[in-house]
């Protein structure tokens, strides 16, 4: 009974001993408690237009008929596109495109115009800067959509020519009637889609810093037996300690959460499909899982500022591994494979389908439990690190 009384009491003092630290060094506490709702509210603001408009590109138009002057006009008329140039030929405008001044080329063939006329195929041309997909895909979604548009209309007026009835003739030329319904993300924003990926991104990066710099910190002080040993030299369980440390990053992310759901998705208008009951608890072991990571690996540090330079690189990487950006069914079986090391990658798939999809935790159990077994396996981990650090530091005093 006095080892369970001694292990609970260990774990508040941790808690409390973590907590001071962070709240004694405000670099710590923006780190800890305030940088996931900044970069929260930066990033989102970054994303608030959601889609990018008024890509401008080039025209080379070598047939100046009436037909290509209202294919140019339906398509300047899109929000996506505008024509900022006209170009005299193909040389010219490649050098636009170099310069970035545009970022896609119509070339109109001589006879588009006569082509349609006399019931000829027409030939229009397009080039586009892949370097720069969000142009690249808006630009050739307007020229798609005006494209069809265009077919659908020359089919309409040849059928009525023929003798259809404008009746038939409609149905003829647009036999299968499209109605789009987006589901989840309604704008096609890529706010929308990439923001709630990286805010839970930053929880897991936010975490691992900050462990980092509270047990640099100690180090550089040479304060750690504070961490570790009471007043009259006994040390503390190693579990506690890793189980009062990560309860300080649980409690300071779970209220940031609350307050991002409450103020920044319906700021910024992104899908809120989901049970936020289900949400945290979704969201519980991914933050006990990044502490235990983070107070882990906190104890290869020397200093305070080591933590950034070595963990905040990795936050593209994990971005990437977690599937958002590019699917894992276009990574090698290995990549995926090591990509659940990170509880990122499962709390980002996780959440996307509670937050953005409106799914339940039934759902989502693979990743939950992914997270829960991560959570008792870096805190196992943690443990026995913190065992050995403990251990190290008696020898090293009685030396």
């Amino acid at each position: 009974m006095n080892k369970i009384t001694k292990f609970f009491n260990d774990t508040y003092i941790s808690f409390i001993n973590e907590s001071k630290i962070i709240f004694s060094d405000f670099g710590i506490l923006l780190v800890a408690s305030m940088a996931i709702l900044i970069y929260g509210i930066l990033y989102s603001y970054s994303y608030s237009t959601e889609v990018l408009q008024k890509v401008p590109i080039v025209v080379i138009d070598n047939d100046n008929s009436k037909q290509s002057h209202d294919f140019l006009t339906a398509l300047e008329s899109s929000p996506n596109i505008i024509i900022k140039y006209n170009a005299a030929d193909m040389a010219q405008a490649k050098e636009l495109v170099l310069d970035q001044k545009a970022h896609g080329i119509i070339y109109v063939e001589k006879g588009f115009g006569s082509n349609i006329l006399s019931n000829k195929t027409a030939y229009f041309a397009t080039y586009s800067d892949a370097s720069y997909f969000l142009a690249y895909k808006q630009f050739f979604m307007a020229v798609a959509d005006v494209m069809f548009d265009l077919s659908e209309n020359i089919k309409y007026k040849r059928y009525v020519m023929s003798g259809q009835s404008s009746h038939v003739a409609e149905f003829m030329s647009q036999p299968v009637d499209v109605n789009e319904q987006f589901l989840y993300n309604k704008s096609q924003g890529y706010g929308s889609f990439l923001m709630p990926a990286v805010l839970i991104l930053i929880i897991q990066q936010t975490i691992l810093i900050a462990c980092g710099m509270v047990y640099g910190k100690a180090r550089e002080h040479k304060s750690i037996n504070k961490l570790l040993f009471d007043k009259d030299g006994n040390n503390y369980s190693a579990g506690a300690i890793v189980l009062g440390r990560s309860f300080y990053y649980l409690l300071s992310n779970l209220i940031t959460w609350v307050v991002i759901i409450a103020i920044v998705y319906p700021l910024f208008h992104f899908p809120n499909n989901g049970n936020i009951w289900e949400v945290f608890t979704f969201v519980i072991p991914y933050i006990l899982s990044s502490s235990f990571i983070g107070i882990f690996t906190s104890t290869f540090f020397r200093y305070k500022e080591s933590s950034i330079l070595y963990i905040f690189f990795s936050s593209i990487l994990l971005l990437l591994l977690s599937g958002i950006s590019w699917p894992h069914q276009g990574m090698p079986e290995i990549i995926v494979w090591f990509s659940y090391i990170f509880p990122s990658t499962s709390a980002i798939n996780g959440f996307s389908r509670l937050e953005t999809m409106g799914a339940n935790m039934t759902h989502v159990t693979t990743q939950y439990y992914m997270l829960i077994a991560l959570s008792v396996v870096f805190y196992i981990v943690a443990t026995i690190r913190y065992s050995i650090v403990i251990k190290k530091y008696k020898l090293d005093c009685e030396n």
